[in-house]
């Protein structure tokens, strides 16, 4: 058999053949399996890039990418269908389709879908205008116009917040067109899809002022297939652990917004290096063949290059905003057009090959660039939004937004800045006169006498207001007026509803006299005027208006009669008690709230003169006061004194008394006016004590630091004694054997004398009193109103052991004849306390029970259970006692400041009170009481486990 061996030429001819067959048969053999299971349709927002839309190549985006990695993992056929978002949602409802990409999972959402595991996260956000530095969150947002696209969350969120004017718009294009253009304000959308847009479209000067929200997407299927939902979580996870689903993220990352060339010059990568690789398998000979037409196309690619740079220079000469490029020396090295006639100049000769400080602006202004451009080199940063000065040849001076970004060849090493600025003096001033003008506006609305108001009719709410309207009400703060529903301002419930029927049918309202309420619930009249403005739908979206008092001058159109309805109303509705008292002292009428705070029905109390039902040491003060009132010697008086209630209680009100004349002058009857202060004077009786227990807790740690000194004393030198006596040291035996007395026989006699036990005692009893004294200390010392993590089987100890010491309980009953089991579960975290207070609130309930214990009808064995465990994820402590238990209404009454079961001089009736506010408002937790009669007592406590 001849063999014929190819060389030269034909060898490398063949051996391209030969690769060529070998890549052609690796591609035939390249065989996926066909998807099985039935096909699932899913459906998406068609306008929603990145995420998922459509283009000439059809449905695209992160989430599309996704669901098909997924249709390979589950084997199954996945349609995608991108189309309206809201159609998207009526079709799965209705049953046409079988689930949704990319969808928020909120709660109302969980209701209707059923939602696989997050895929990725959907994070919202408020975009502004660069210079725009009023809005850093959505605190930020009242009286602003914020624009949102129709359905989804932003709009929710934003419909939620009465301050803020939302304005729908069709797309994200739209609504950040709008806020570029500054008709409004912000924009609130996706960060991702935001971000997307702006890069797309090419909107400039604008920024994320702040994320207002973060929600995980994921796929939304039909309630009720619980086996698909099954499946897709499986291949979701699978993804997930191979890092799929996090490349398909990273791919379409915004960061630096060039995802469709991204993808282009990965395929060109791909490309080329396969024909590199192709081409290399060849050889030297077949390169020479083709090095010609190689030299040819380098010629015709040249060529290209300098007609695409000429193309370049007439695009960066027709693009608007100055672009310039600098080298490390500061020296321009290119410019456009536009950067040309923003100096002023005529031609780019008279920049390039220039510096800044060549130039025609000020020696500070060049330096100022010329420090941007170091930091920007240096830094290896771009450095964004310069607001930047800018001085022309002929020395006017404009306002530009400056970017710059460091310029660096392949090896990262920077080489020079890239900047791009835009002539932001125009839309400054624009800006300067709109907030000179809002500024006329709101000294012009302040300075007016008369209230001025926007409303939302459909929150009840108050969007803002000037002074005068927070005035008239009487509120202190506009914030605080703001806080209440605008119905609430009416005198009756009604008139909100009048009002609103109103201005809707007719569109305006003009000088309706109507009651309104204070602060103080008082009644006064206004008149309002007011527009409706209206949206889309013809539905009323804002109610612009004017409120003036009118009081004064209805009650001088009525100065010739007694307005006796207008009485009746001020006295029947006021929120604190008023009496009409005639000149002997008897409350002839008396409104509904006195009546209640007395006991007392009107017929009793007219039958009886105040000093009946005031306290006997406040009735010479009272009755004095009066009798001046009544003779004209003084015009009113006010007091503070103390009422006897109907049931015998005593009660603190502030008197308001003032003498009413007739026509003539002549005194015709008081008019009492009572505020209930009796919390406010518990609430100073409460602090009078606290200052009381603080001195007694400072005096207690000065007595423990003078005992523990001398104690600490005393058992040191104990233990010598006992170290003196010990046979285990032989230095002792020595010294006694050279003082002629055997150590044996001088431990026998201390040991027959007990003196060895006596010494074992005394130290018992000093190791004791300085754990008491530690104790003391400890508890003696201020709470810093700090919370640490703390033990809580721990404190419930210390605050047992420092129980047992307490002196007044010890002096009068055994406390170790008590019985006290510990119950604490091992699964109780330690939680953040104030750890002083809690133990503050655990001795009170002790001695409470241990008191209960040793009343006279005492239990044979008395016994305080103490547990310690969690429930319901909260940290439980209960402290229980076998005493004889409470009554209904002691049980009601325990928490009362001031109230006690005790004789005088035993308790304060404000451990129990002190207690409540310890655990509900310092530490956000709950305290309650069980009891019955005979049966014991049962105080638990809630805690927080998360503070």
């Amino acid at each position: 058999m001849a063999v014929k061996i190819l060389s030269g030429p034909g060898m490398i001819v063949h051996r391209v053949v030969v690769l060529f067959s070998i890549v052609v048969l690796l591609w035939c053999l390249k065989v996926e399996a066909a998807p099985s299971g039935k096909p699932l349709l899913l459906l998406g927002d068609r306008d929603y890039p990145p995420l998922n839309f459509m283009d000439k190549r059809g449905a695209r985006g992160v989430t599309v990418d996704m669901v098909r990695a997924l249709s390979r993992e589950m084997g199954r056929s996945i349609d995608i269908e991108l189309t309206d978002w809201k159609t998207a949602q009526d079709r799965v409802l209705k049953g046409e389709a079988d689930g949704l990409i990319g969808m928020s999972v909120t709660e109302g959402r969980q209701r209707l879908y059923d939602f696989s595991d997050p895929i990725l996260t959907n994070e919202f956000g408020l975009f502004v205008r660069s210079d725009d530095l009023r809005i850093k969150g959505t605190g930020n947002l009242a009286g602003m116009r914020v624009a949102v696209t129709r359905g989804g969350l932003p709009l929710t969120f934003m419909e939620s917040r009465p301050e803020v004017e939302t304005v729908p718009v069709e797309s994200y294009r739209a609504g950040l067109e709008q806020v570029a253009a500054g008709s409004a304000d912000a924009f609130a959308g996706d960060l991702w899809v935001g971000a997307y847009t702006i890069q797309k479209y090419g909107l400039p000067g604008l920024k994320v002022a702040a994320p207002f929200a973060a929600l995980p997407g994921a796929i939304a299927l039909r309630k009720g297939n619980p086996e698909l939902l099954a499946e897709i979580n499986r291949a979701i996870g699978a993804l997930e652990r191979r890092g799929a689903m996090s490349r398909i993220r990273n791919e379409w990352r915004p960061h630096e917004m060039v995802f469709l060339s991204r993808e282009r010059a990965k395929g060109i990568v791909i490309t080329t290096t396969s024909l590199v690789l192709l081409f290399l398998s060849g050889s030297m000979a077949v390169w020479i063949v083709f090095l010609k037409r190689q030299i040819r196309e380098r010629r015709k690619a040249e060529q290209a290059l300098r007609e695409s740079r000429a193309v370049l220079e007439r695009i960066l000469d027709s693009v608007p905003q100055g672009i310039f490029w600098k080298d490390r020396n500061g020296v321009y090295r290119g410019c456009n057009r536009a950067l040309v006639r923003s100096l002023g100049f005529q031609s780019t000769d008279q920049v390039i090959g220039k510096t800044d400080f060549d130039l025609s602006w000020p020696v500070k202004q060049a330096e100022a660039y010329r420090k941007d451009d170091r930091e920007v080199m240096e830094n290896n940063r771009p450095k964004r939004y310069i607001d930047e000065p800018l001085q022309q040849a002929d020395g006017t001076r404009l306002r530009m937004d400056t970017t710059k970004v460091p310029l660096a060849d392949d090896d990262g090493t920077v080489y020079g800045v890239l900047g791009v600025f835009n002539d932001v003096t125009e839309r400054r001033q624009t800006q300067t006169a709109l907030r000179e003008s809002e500024r006329k506006y709101r000294e012009l609305v302040e300075n007016l006498n008369v209230g001025v108001f926007r409303s939302k009719p459909t929150s009840e709410s108050i969007v803002s207001a000037n002074s005068a309207l927070v005035e008239i009400f009487d509120y202190d703060t506009l914030e605080e007026f703001r806080r209440q529903p605008f119905s609430t301002h009416y005198l009756h419930d009604t008139d909100w509803s009048l009002f609103l029927e109103k201005i809707s049918r007719t569109g305006q309202i003009r000088e309706w006299e109507v009651a309104a309420r204070k602060r103080d619930g008082s009644p006064f009249w206004i008149a309002i005027s007011a527009k409706a403005h209206y949206d889309g739908n013809d539905t009323v979206c804002w109610i612009d208006g004017i409120i003036e008092d009118i009081t004064e001058r209805r009650r001088m159109q009525q100065t010739l009669k007694e307005n006796e309805q207008r009485f009746r109303a001020i006295f029947e509705h006021s929120g604190i008690g008023i009496a009409v008292v005639d000149l002997n002292g008897r409350p002839v009428e008396s409104n509904p709230v006195l009546l209640k705070m007395l006991g007392y029905s009107e017929k009793e109390l007219s039958s009886m003169v105040f000093t009946e039902f005031t306290h006997p040491d406040d009735r010479e003060l009272d009755w004095g006061l009066s009798q001046e009132l009544f003779e004209g010697k003084r015009e009113c008086y006010q007091i503070e004194k103390r009422y006897i209630t109907q049931k015998g209680y005593m009660i603190w009100g502030r008197l308001s008394a003032s003498l009413i004349r007739n026509a003539a002058g002549e005194p015709l009857y008081a008019i009492g006016v009572v505020d209930d202060i009796t919390e406010r004077k518990q609430m100073q009786d409460m602090m009078i004590q606290a200052e009381k227990m603080a001195m007694i807790a400072g005096l207690a740690a000065g007595v423990a630091h003078e005992i523990n000194n001398p104690l600490g004393i005393i058992v040191q030198n104990l233990q010598v004694v006992e170290r003196r006596f010990s046979p285990r040291f032989p230095q002792n035996i020595e010294i006694a054997e050279q003082v002629g007395i055997p150590f044996d026989r001088l431990l026998a006699y201390l040991e027959r004398q007990e003196v060895i036990d006596f010494m074992a005692g005394m130290r018992e009893a000093g190791n004791r009193a300085s754990k008491v004294m530690t104790n003391m200390l400890q508890f003696s010392r201020k709470s810093d109103g700090c919370h640490h993590p703390a033990s809580l089987p721990m404190v419930c100890d210390q605050a047992i052991e420092m129980t047992r010491n307490d002196y007044d309980l010890r002096k009068i009953h055994d406390f170790k004849a008590l019985s006290i089991v510990r119950e604490y579960a091992d699964d109780v975290p330690q939680i953040s306390i104030d750890t002083s207070e809690i133990e503050q609130v655990l001795i009170n309930l002790l001695k409470n029970a241990a008191q209960a214990l040793f009343e006279p009808c005492a239990i044979d064995e008395p016994c305080i259970r103490i547990s310690v465990r969690r429930n319901k994820g909260m940290a439980e402590i209960r402290v229980a006692d076998n005493g004889p238990g409470m009554t209904e209404e002691t049980k009601r009454r325990v928490f009362e400041p001031f109230f006690t079961t005790k004789e005088v001089g035993v308790g304060t009736g404000l451990g129990l009170a002190v207690s409540y506010a310890i655990i509900t408002k310092n530490h956000g937790g709950s305290i309650e009481v069980d009891s019955s009669p005979g049966i014991g007592s049962c105080f638990t406590i809630y805690l927080p486990t998360v503070n």
